[in-house]
């Protein structure tokens, strides 16, 4: 067993290490050579904003692409893998997510330490470039993709209904940290993370975890079929095709 986990986090590293550098690097020196380009000539006359918190949503958007399509590729290496390890479920779900937030806790803390050293003095990136809501949020992104990964065995037309529905609501929650005066008024740097966004985030963070652990359970034991709705939805969409 314990060579088994040793192969599944040598296989998920092999398969995430050069994309995780390259992420990185696209997110360190583009904005790099913008900043070269703003120094040659002045972007500002151009309607160009040279506020490093308009870029912010830009950073964020990017980023969490970059790193959540990593953990999936990292992901889909060792599907067979840890469907043959001898030890429950819960355990496997558990080492996956604790793999992939590792990984995504580091690439985000060494772009940002990266933007601290390279564009921000300490006092402009803690009161204009929120680090800690952010990143809670992108963990939480992450435990609600490994919820949907497994799902993704047994779709269900109801299922991925309530999927976008529930993704789209995330979605609004987080940018509503931004206003907190409403969306009427003028955006906010996210920088205090209240006890009411600690809590909302670690039940959405159990729930994804139950519900990614029950959908792995029913993949392993191979019982994960599409519903007959979904079924009969894509025999239409063939017939169409």
């Amino acid at each position: 067993m314990t060579h088994l986990l040793f192969v599944v986090t040598k296989t998920f590293t092999k398969r995430a290490w050069l994309a995780a550098v390259l992420a990185v690097s696209v997110l360190v020196f583009v904005p790099l050579v913008f900043r070269g380009l703003m120094s040659i000539k002045e972007l500002g006359a151009y309607g160009i904003s040279t506020d490093p918190f308009q870029y912010h949503f830009v950073f964020l958007g990017l980023s969490w692409i970059f790193f959540i399509a990593i953990c999936v590729h990292a992901l889909q290496g060792c599907e067979k893998i840890v469907l043959r390890l001898p030890v429950s479920s819960t355990a496997i779900v558990s080492g996956l997510i604790m793999l992939t937030v590792g990984l995504v806790l580091i690439l985000n803390l060494v772009t940002n330490g990266l933007y601290r050293v390279f564009f921000f003095d300490h006092n402009r990136l803690s009161e204009y470039w929120p680090l800690l809501g952010p990143l809670l949020f992108l963990v939480t992104l992450v435990l609600v993709g490994h919820s949907l990964f497994w799902s993704r065995f047994a779709p269900s037309v109801t299922g991925s209904l309530f999927s976008i529905s529930f993704v789209a609501a995330l979605c609004w929650w987080f940018a509503s940290r931004y206003f907190p005066n409403g969306f009427q008024e003028p955006v906010v740097p996210w920088n205090h993370v209240t006890l009411s966004d600690w809590s909302t985030l670690l039940v959405i963070n159990i729930a994804a975890w139950y519900q990614g652990t029950r959908a792995f359970e029913k993949v392993r034991a191979g019982t994960a079929e599409p519903s007959l709705q979904w079924s009969k939805l894509m025999d239409f969409w063939n017939t169409l095709s």
